[in-house]
């Protein structure tokens, strides 16, 4: 008798069959792992959490920003100058919007918004009634009461240029940009820093653009003075910097400097080896009442480990364990000074000034003279950079001395060695003992992370990929197909 047509029966074999069975599975984990996907982007969405996966944290702020947003108990507002409707039409905008979401996501009194000029110029008036900060189109304010800090766009990015002087953005400035901004616009007090004039000294803006922007973000006024027309050195004044000059002082110039170093002054003095060989003879007593005088000479290093490769005046020097240079010794931290003269230290010295080596060369070095009737060369140890207390004024002084100012400017910071700047920060604050607040936040480089291998891992690299892959997945295939015809 044959068996009747029944949708019962040809339903219940679709159940038993071995496609369904195996297929709905598929089917099953399919739908699971998108439900999965759509429950993570449904709390993500709701969580607003993000991950900042670039491997130099582009899109994050660090641990010096979180401390001071931490510590702050003023309102501040930060008004960026751009049309609000653009920022998702730019990389380099939606990276600042990002970071700026941050600061007001840690702090409650961080406010951002945005005002398009074009449409609101009355923005200008409001935020500089007095119209002195020269604000335009894409700045960025920071704002705390009455007090603000400009940022340009420009410098929310590192740029570098081709040889057909195209500009391209090569790293992000923007978090010390806004932390310094902040940190300026919140603060009671602004010292001032006096760099030297009147010497054929280095330019701030043009040589040393880099230790100005981290004068200015720590929250020093950064100004230069000509001591041969002013009567004497401000009462503002935190420090002078010398910044290799190429002539000496005059003899007025001299006495309202020591003066101003006599009521508890503080310097940092550069001089870089002269191929003209001045004598530089009021610099020189100066440095003298300090217990330290320059050397006409060019430091040679013997050691080649000391040096740049095929250039032995390019020093990689030992960093001493002193009060300033305690943590950079500790950590290893190497430092390139470029064509440095030598520093002595004076014997018998007064009781009340002590003199330490910041950094030296090795024992092999020597100090060539310029000017070979100057007498004889110096052998290594050479002083490249020595600090000096003095306590025997009315107040106590502090002078640090370098042999050279290469170390410390953009074309080594941006080309060589960035570390130069780490010296400089440990130095003002040796010299500023009572300001504890300094920060040090380095811009971020946008790195192209290549693997360089040799020929032979190349193709290596190239079996694996190119055979072993997809053998490796043929055969699964194969093992898969053999299975489940025998079940």
């Amino acid at each position: 008798m044959k068996n009747k047509f029944s949708f019962k029966n040809v339903f219940g074999k679709m159940l038993k069959s071995r496609g369904l069975k195996y297929g709905s599975n598929s089917i099953i984990l399919i739908v699971a792992v998108i439900a999965l996907v759509v429950v993570i982007n449904m709390l993500v969405d709701l969580t607003d959490i993000k991950w900042d996966l670039t491997p130099e944290k582009l899109f994050s702020i660090g641990e010096t920003t979180y401390e001071i947003l931490d510590d702050l108990d003023k309102d501040v507002e930060i008004i960026g100058l751009v049309d609000e409707s653009r920022i998702n039409d730019s990389n380099d905008l939606k990276e600042i919007d990002e970071i700026l979401s941050q600061y007001a996501k840690r702090s409650s009194y961080i406010k951002v918004r945005y005002v398009d000029p074009d449409r609101n110029p009355g923005i200008y008036k409001e935020i500089d009634p007095d119209e002195l900060k020269s604000i335009k189109m894409s700045d960025y304010v920071v704002k705390c009461g009455s007090k603000i800090k400009v940022i340009n766009y420009y410098d929310m990015f590192d740029f570098t240029y081709t040889q057909n002087f195209e500009s391209y953005v090569t790293g992000s400035n923007a978090e010390p940009a806004i932390t310094g901004a902040i940190k300026y616009v919140t603060a009671e007090y602004t010292p001032t820093i006096y760099f030297l004039a009147g010497h054929n000294e280095r330019s701030i803006d043009k040589d040393y653009s880099v230790v100005k922007d981290y004068l200015d973000r720590n929250n020093y006024d950064v100004k230069e003075i000509n001591l041969l027309t002013e009567e004497k050195v401000p009462d503002d004044a935190e420090m002078i910097i010398v910044a290799s000059p190429q002539k000496d002082l005059a003899q007025a110039e001299r006495e309202r400097l020591m003066e101003y170093m006599d009521n508890g002054g503080n310097a940092i003095m550069m001089f870089d080896p002269i191929d003209q060989d001045p004598d530089l003879a009021n610099f020189q007593s100066i440095l003298q009442d300090y217990g330290v005088s320059l050397n006409y000479d060019v430091a040679r290093e013997n050691d080649q480990n000391r040096f740049l490769a095929n250039s032995p005046t390019d020093l990689i020097p030992i960093i001493q364990n002193t009060d300033v240079t305690r943590d950079l010794a500790n950590a290893g931290i190497s430092v390139l000074i470029p064509r440095s003269r030598s520093i002595n230290i004076l014997k018998n010295t007064k009781e009340y000034i002590k003199v330490n080596p910041m950094i030296t060369t090795s024992e092999v070095a020597i100090g060539e003279l310029i000017d070979a009737s100057r007498g004889q060369n110096t052998q290594g140890p050479l002083n490249l950079a020595v600090s000096v207390l003095d306590e025997g004024g009315y107040e106590p002084s502090k002078l640090i001395v370098f042999g050279d100012g290469d170390f410390l400017s953009d074309s080594v910071y941006e080309g060589i060695s960035p570390y130069g700047i780490y010296v400089f920060f440990n130095s003002i604050q040796w010299m500023t003992d009572e300001r504890e607040d300094e920060i040090m936040i380095l811009p971020k480089k946008y790195e192209v992370r290549r693997l360089d291998n040799t020929q032979l891992e190349a193709n290596v690299m190239a079996a694996v990929v190119m055979i072993v892959i997809p053998l490796l997945i043929l055969g699964t295939g194969v093992y898969v197909w053999v299975r489940r015809r025998h079940l």
